[in-house]
This record gives structure tokens, sequence and C-alpha cells, in this order.
């Protein structure tokens, strides 16, 4: 199977339970959230640059700052569960605040023009992370280059941010390449927190068993309890796609990877000769089943893997190739388009 299908299989597994938030039914919470008037007079130049199952992502400009901000815009439904989901995503956001996450904006409820009725869909404000996914970037990667200090610079903004995550007693869930955006200044973000969940003294650990497949630890795969460290194994994961370009057993079905992954555990690196080894000590750590013995991030932060990083100019390098390979392919399929046969 193709990387193409698979980044749209394990999309769908990780947006088949996609969230939205009603207008009716609000709970004191909510008003934080702007559902009082139609935001479309705060943004314009609005422009489409996704879509997927949780719906549409577009760019857009604010009026009163000039500054580009992202717009994902999903349908409004009364289904508590995706209600909760989306709110529980949209708390933790806005809460936090680090460098290296995706900061949240605000949230608006958005009525269809002489629509006397409650609003029909829901507008969540984020900053503009105009360099695009690593999922999407990686999908060209026997055609990049990616050198083990640019490797190094996103798995030690991966890194940083979760720890960060982690101090407000949060678990992401559902750390993978497609979650992680980078920008035209080099900065390299966590995103999506629809699987997050806070840890309490007196829930320290969780046992529901969510995520996307080929990331997922072994741990949630069995159904055991688990705590922060499952981001960790995670982490290891999306070293492994950037060493290789995709993760471990791809080619197989959902339900069969996660067969292998609680029975056979992770593979080696293919060709682990061309990496370091302080790169294959980094990535083995982070894929230890004792979740005991497996690093936290803070601990990560501190290898000596993640203290030889590249610079924010080798991110922009790479979006910069990245956009070249994009732009050649489009070039060449209109050229096709354009023959007379």
């Amino acid at each position: 199977m193709g990387r193409a299908a698979g980044q749209r299989r394990r999309r769908w597994f990780a947006c088949c339970f996609s969230s939205s938030y009603p207008y009716s039914h609000r709970s004191a919470n909510d008003r934080r959230y702007r559902d009082t008037y139609h935001p479309v007079p705060l943004y314009v130049n609005l422009n489409q640059i996704g879509k997927g199952a949780v719906g549409v992502i577009y760019s857009a400009t604010d009026v009163t700052t000039s500054r580009k901000i992202a717009i994902k815009e999903m349908e409004v439904n009364n289904d508590p569960d995706q209600r909760q989901m989306l709110f529980n995503e949209m708390d933790i956001m806005s809460r936090c605040h680090h460098p290296n996450i995706v900061e949240f904006i605000g949230a608006y409820f958005k009525k269809n023009n002489n629509d006397p009725g409650p609003a029909s869909k829901l507008w969540v404000v984020m900053e503009l992370m105009d360099g695009g996914c690593l999922a999407d970037i990686l999908g060209h990667h026997g055609q990049l280059y990616l050198t083990e200090k640019l490797i190094s610079r996103i798995i030690y903004s991966t890194c940083d941010a979760v720890a960060h995550l982690h101090s407000l007693n949060f678990i992401h869930r559902d750390m993978k390449s497609d979650n992680i955006l980078l920008n035209q200044y080099g900065d390299v973000k966590i995103a999506d927190f629809g699987f997050s969940a806070q840890l309490t003294e007196n829930r320290s650990q969780r046992n529901t068993v969510i995520g996307t497949p080929y990331w997922m630890a072994p741990e949630i795969i069995n159904g055991e309890e688990y705590g922060f460290k499952v981001d960790v194994w995670s982490i290891g994961i999306i070293l492994m796609e950037l060493a290789e370009g995709e993760p471990p057993y791809m080619n197989e079905p959902p339900l069969r990877a996660l067969f292998l992954i609680s029975t056979e555990g992770i593979p080696k690196l293919r060709n682990e000769e061309e990496w370091s080894p302080l790169l294959s000590q980094f990535l083995y750590s982070c894929l230890l089943l004792d979740v005991e013995t497996r690093p936290s991030p803070e601990e990560l932060l501190m290898h000596p893997f993640c203290k030889n990083i590249g610079s924010q100019e080798c991110i922009q390098e790479l979006i910069a190739e990245h956009r070249q390979i994009k732009q050649a392919e489009a070039d060449e399929l209109a050229s096709l388009l354009n023959l007379d046969f």
C-alpha cells in the first residue's frame, strides 16, 4: 500500500470520532466561547487550504490585526460525546501557552445567512502554520534529504511541547506526524488535542483504548492502565517516520498492526548503520516496553541526541524544498493534461 493511502486510512481512524460543539444546551463554561455574534466580519480573505473528516481548514486574515490565521470549520450537531471532546480540546489549547504548541485564538458559532435557527457551524481559530504538517512532507521522504540535525530539531521541539503538556497533567494520546505542524519561521509545533486527557491525584492513570493504531503504545493496545509515557512511545514512532518515511507496519491493516505491536514489538531501523549511535539510543529508549524505565520527555530533552539540534533555518529549507517538489509535480500534471491525444 502506498503512503498516500496509508495517510488517508490513519487519518480516518484518528478523525472518525471528530468533534463538534452544539449551539444549544450550553453550560456556564461554554460562555467563554463567542457565540453571540457572527464571526465573518472579523476575518476576511478566506482560502481553503485543507479538508478532512473533522471539517474544512481555511487561511484568513484578522481584520483588526491584519494577522494571518487558520480557521477549522466544523458542522454543529447534538452528539454529547462529540461535544465534550471538542470542548476538552479547546479548553486544553486555551491553557497551553508554549512556543511549540499551536496557539488557540478563539472559537465562534457561525450562523448561515438569514437563518433564524441556531448556529450550524463552529469555527475554531488558531495561528496559521503555513509550512503544513510533517506527514505531508514525509509523503515525499524519498525525494528529500533529512539530516540528523534536522531530525533532532523536530524531535527536540516535540519533546519540549509534550513536556509542557505533561507539566499541566495532560496526556496528548495522539502524537504522530499529522499533528506536528511547521511554519515559515522554522517553528515546529504540536496540535490536535481531541484525544487528550487530564490526569489528577484521584485518577493518575487511564485505560481507554484511544489514538491512531500505528503510533499507539502497547499498554494502550492491551487495555492496561497507562500514563504520560504513552506519548513518549509515540515520539519514538515519529522518529522512525523521520528516519524511514513511515511508521512500522504501515503496510499492514490497522488491526493487524495493533496485533504486531503488542506481540512482536517494533522492529529495528532498517538501515541503522546510516544513523549515529545517539539517534539509535534515543529511539530505543522511547520504545522500551517497561514503562518504568521508559524516559520522560524532560529526560529525553537531556539526552545527547537533543543537544546537537539543527537551526530553524534547516526547517525553513525543508519547507522550501518540499514546496518545490510539489510545484514540480503540479507542473508535470498540468503538462500531461494539456497534451493532445
